[in-house]
Order: structure tokens, then C-alpha cells, then sequence
């Protein structure tokens, strides 16, 4: 028959479902620390992200310098939106940093660009009165490999510990 094969399983025991909730309920509990620890590395990272570039923007409005570490590319936008002496920016002004450049002031804006096949987060910080913009840049593609990493070695970690689980799970119920 089609389903003969249920048949030839051997039978479950007590000690077969003891291995297998055991088993189960570590894989449920693996999984979800493994996603709510990946999802809170994601959130810190963008978050300090967004605040490195925060203050490398301030750090320029304020007349100072970055260092190399900082991050780059960053450029100044006049008011009519093209790119200052810099041309290290990521990619051309769109009309929202056009409208931002012009001196129409407001909250600094994010934003995600590709630019010579990298991705960068851009943050675009209006000067107000005419002043143009400064537009500062960190490019992401070292961010991605990192989080693809840890999220192979979350995984990789994760199975090792279902599996130990299960043996545990079976030497007790022995």
C-alpha cells in the first residue's frame, strides 16, 4: 500500500516521545532566542548606525573635521543640491535633499543609497536659511556580512544545541 511504511515504524514509546518533546521544546526555545537575539543585534546596529552619522553630521555643521574612521563619503549639498568640493557622496541629491539643501530646514532625513555596487545608509542634515545641507555617509556592506555571519554561527550554534538536547533527552529517559 501507499502507506505501508507506518507500519514498519517501530512503536512510541514512552521513552521515543520523552526524546522528541524534549527535543521539540529545546528546537521552539533555540529558535526564539536565536531570532530575538539576532533582531535585537540588527535594531543596535542600525540604531548606533544612525546615530554615528547623526553626529559625524553635527560634527561638520559645527565646523570640525572626521576622522577617517568616520563615516564616509560625506559631502556638502549647496541649495541648489549639487555636490560640494567632496564628491565622495553616495550618489546624486534626490528632490528630497534637493528641497532640504535649498534651506527648507526641518529633521535631518535617512536614507538608503547604492552607489558603486555598495550600499550606504545617508543621513542629510539641512542648514536652514539657504545654508544647503550636509549629506554624510556609512557604507553597509561590512554591517551585512558581519549579521550574515552571526546569524550562520546563531544557527550553527542552535542546531548543536538541539542535538545535544535530544541525546540528553534520550540518556535520561533511558
Amino acid at each position: 500500500t501507499r502507506w505501508g511504511w507506518i507500519g514498519r515504524l517501530p512503536a512510541m514509546t514512552l521513552r521515543r516521545r520523552l526524546v522528541i518533546a524534549f527535543a521539540g521544546l529545546v528546537t521552539i526555545a533555540v529558535a526564539l532566542v536565536g531570532w530575538i537575539s539576532y533582531s535585537a543585534t540588527v535594531s543596535t546596529l542600525h540604531a548606533e548606525t544612525d546615530r554615528s552619522l547623526v553626529s559625524a553630521a553635527d560634527t561638520i555643521a559645527a565646523g570640525g573635521t572626521l576622522s577617517t574612521a568616520a563615516p564616509q563619503p560625506g559631502s556638502d549639498h549647496g541649495p541648489d543640491g549639487a555636490h560640494g568640493p567632496d564628491e565622495g557622496g553616495a550618489g546624486r541629491a534626490d528632490a528630497e535633499q534637493r528641497r532640504l539643501a535649498a534651506g527648507a530646514g526641518g529633521p535631518g532625513r535617512f536614507d538608503q543609497r547604492s552607489w558603486r555596487d555598495e550600499t550606504f545608509r545617508v543621513y542629510t542634515l539641512p542648514q536652514g536659511g539657504g545654508n544647503g545641507a550636509i549629506v554624510v555617509g556609512l557604507n553597509l556592506d561590512e554591517a551585512s556580512r558581519v549579521l550574515a555571519r552571526i546569524a550562520i554561527n546563531t544557527a550553527l550554534i542552535g542546531l548543536a544545541v538541539i542535538l545535544l538536547a535530544g541525546l540528553a533527552g534520550w540518556w535520561i529517559a533511558r
